[in-house]
């Protein structure tokens, strides 16, 4: 039975029910990530999707389709605040 409890310890967001399919966890995530950029929180975004970085690479490995998707939606945010 996974915990309804939605406080989460250590900065990350605890997604009941999804503990057991990290896929679909880490897609949730970079979701909600990619929302945020989109509706103008930016560093809320950027910090989402840097964390789930970390994860993805920790679970999958550098080279995995995930951390490399977001490596580069990272690298664009990074150029966009530049360039503005």
């Amino acid at each position: 039975m996974a915990s309804h409890d939605h406080r989460g310890g250590g900065g990350g967001v605890v997604i009941p029910y999804c503990e057991r399919d990290l896929a679909r966890a880490f897609d949730i995530r970079q979701r909600i990530g990619l929302l945020l950029v989109a509706t103008g929180e930016h560093t809320a975004g950027q910090g989402q999707l840097q964390q789930l970085l970390f994860d993805a690479e920790r679970a999958y490995g550098p080279y995995h389709p995930l951390p490399v998707d977001l490596r580069r939606a990272l690298e664009h945010q990074r150029r966009l605040w530049r360039g503005s």
